[in-house]
């Protein structure tokens, strides 16, 4: 994830720290989509949980 991120913004991930966060923070909405679908007993769509915490990366800016 890191080196796609790194490619797609033209940086070296050695210098510019923003694809290893964008990395975890992909990570981590991964992981809370998956806690909320476990504890839905899966039920809930995963598919639409993955994509709401992904989507929610973007908003964190606003947390300022």
């Amino acid at each position: 994830i890191i080196v796609a991120v790194a490619n797609r913004l033209g940086v070296d991930p050695m210098v510019d720290p923003r694809p290893e966060i964008v990395a975890g923070a992909s990570m981590s909405a991964v992981r809370a989509a998956t806690r909320q679908w476990t504890a839905s007993d899966g039920t809930e769509d995963y598919a639409a949980l993955t994509k709401n915490a992904l989507h929610a990366i973007g908003s964190l800016g606003d947390l300022s």
